[in-house]
């Protein structure tokens, strides 16, 4: 009777094992700091709109080689308390007012194979009297190269400039940017505890006293 129960349990652990195959997906988190000395370039592009282009290169070697970053946005202005004007800027033209027909932009953190790729959602002062910009915002992650393959995350940024008024460059506006960083990676795949390896142990133990039966068997009829 043992035996008959044995050998029924057996095909039936089978079937779960094959049934059931649940993983669970590990990540791995990077936070680090970058400090980049900036450019920034705001200009016009249609009545209370403009388009602003921020480069950046670190002051000194960046975590993960992340020695550079462009960051190109659209900008919803805001002029009511002239000579300070506000702006709100954004990789997708939607998001501030402007038609879909548009491109959409994005930020790029570069300087050899890791990079990262994301989207701004950011605002800034610039006070026209005084000469100065103070921004801050989140760069949303979407993806990367290198160490951040299939990267998620985000990172949060301060940045403050300051400009003479009456001779602004043309190259753009210079600055300082201090960017933390939030980034999860996926790493290998690892199998969750599910009740199949319980059903798994149970079957082998099965086979191992169903196989010593046979054999006490046979030396019993010899």
């Amino acid at each position: 009777m043992v035996r008959k129960s044995i050998a029924w349990l057996i095909p039936t652990v089978a079937i779960a094992v094959f049934g059931t195959n649940l993983r669970a997906q590990a990540q791995t988190t990077k936070n680090f700091e970058i400090q980049y000395n900036t450019l920034t370039q705001i200009v016009p592009f249609q009545p209370g709109f403009a388009r602003a282009t921020i480069t950046g290169k670190s002051s000194s070697p960046a975590a993960f080689g992340l020695d550079s970053f462009l960051s190109n946005t659209y900008g919803r202005e805001d002029a009511s308390n002239f000579p300070i004007v506000r702006y709100n800027f954004n990789s997708e033209p939607t998001a501030i007012g402007l038609p879909s027909t548009l491109p959409s932009f994005s930020d790029r953190y570069f300087g050899g194979a890791n990079e990262l790729f994301g989207k701004a959602d950011d605002s800034a002062e610039v006070n026209l009297a005084t000469g100065n910009i103070q921004g801050a915002g989140t760069i949303t992650i979407f993806g990367g190269t290198g160490v951040f393959e299939n990267a998620t995350g985000k990172i949060t940024f301060t940045q403050q400039d300051a400009f003479d008024p009456s001779n602004i460059p043309p190259e753009g506006v210079p600055g300082v940017a201090i960017l933390k960083f939030d980034i999860q990676t996926p790493t290998r795949q690892v199998p969750e505890y599910t009740p199949t390896y319980t059903l798994v142990s149970a079957g082998l133990i099965g086979a191992v006293l169903l196989k010593r039966g046979k054999r006490q068997k046979a030396s019993n009829l010899l």
